[in-house]
């Protein structure tokens, strides 16, 4: 028919509006002819001759592959103008398959801080995390936040740097602390845990501790020499995590025990920071 009514979109040029579409859009309709023949339909499509692929339903039915392509609309209205003809049961449109619908969680293996993904925060993968004080297993507001540095890498250019506390500290025995988050999607399978870090912290001054879904899984160990190297954290085997989602928190730490550092020798071992790089999900 020239005409087709109905209840699912309206275009009278070369864009279709409809319940959830324009142009190319979701759920109403897409039509492109002559000012003198609008249609008016439902679906979904991509463009291809003049409309491409429609699918869905909305409040008409059409036939016109000249100007669909290879499908057509689907919907409850009558034609217009036309004989009033038996419509066929409409077609419910495909649900997308799981690759083509927009993700809040990639599921990488490996996280190298290099461009695209050198900033920090980079949601959804690294956030800032929660600081939490593992005396008495409270969260606690965290006191700076971790940045992306290129001063330290294991490869590359950039790396993942703790903040340096040394001078929120001065003159009293509070713990200071700042938390970078990783959280793995909840479609993970069964993995373990391993990355690179240079370790300049040394305790009492300072620490990092991993906690797994808020709950200290391991402990970074304390520089041993000056101008330390870079060391695969925790094992070469990794920290084995479970299927599904978790939240993984690097928590760096200054004075961690509360103690009168002014009474304690320097270190000369310690930088008074850590890097971490090319965290792993194995």
């Amino acid at each position: 028919t020239s005409r087709v009514n109905g209840g699912g979109g309206y275009s009278p040029y070369s864009y279709g509006y409809g319940g959830g579409g324009y142009y190319r859009g979701g759920g109403g309709g897409y039509q492109y002819q002559a000012q003198t023949s609008p249609r008016y339909g439902g679906g979904y499509g991509n463009r291809k001759l003049q409309y491409g692929y429609a699918y869905g339903r909305g409040g008409t039915y059409g036939q016109q592959p000249s100007y669909y392509g290879d499908s057509y609309a689907f919907g409850g209205g009558l034609p217009a103008q036309c004989p009033a003809t038996p419509l066929p049961t409409p077609v419910p449109s495909p649900a997308p398959s799981m690759s083509s619908q927009p993700s809040a969680c990639f599921d990488k293996k490996l996280w190298t801080f290099e461009p695209p993904d050198n900033a920090f925060p980079n949601p959804p993968d690294w956030t800032n995390g929660d600081c939490k004080d593992l005396n008495t297993n409270l969260v606690v507001p965290c006191d700076k936040n971790w940045a992306i540095k290129f001063d330290k890498k294991d490869t590359g250019i950039f790396s993942l740097k703790s903040p340096s506390l040394d001078g929120l500290g001065s003159g009293d025995t509070n713990t200071y602390r700042g938390s970078a988050r990783l959280t793995v999607c909840p479609t993970s399978p069964a993995r373990a845990l391993r990355f690179r870090v240079f370790p300049g912290a040394v305790r009492p001054f300072d620490r990092l501790v991993v906690l797994v879904d808020g709950v200290e899984a391991f402990q970074v160990n304390d520089a041993n020499k000056i101008d330390e190297e870079w060391t695969t954290v925790p094992s070469a085997g990794g920290f084995a995590l479970t299927a599904g989602g978790h939240t993984i928190d690097f928590q760096y730490e200054f004075n961690p025990f509360g103690t009168d550092l002014p009474m304690v020798p320097v270190d000369p071992d310690r930088v008074g920071t850590v890097w971490i790089d090319n965290v792993e999900l194995l």
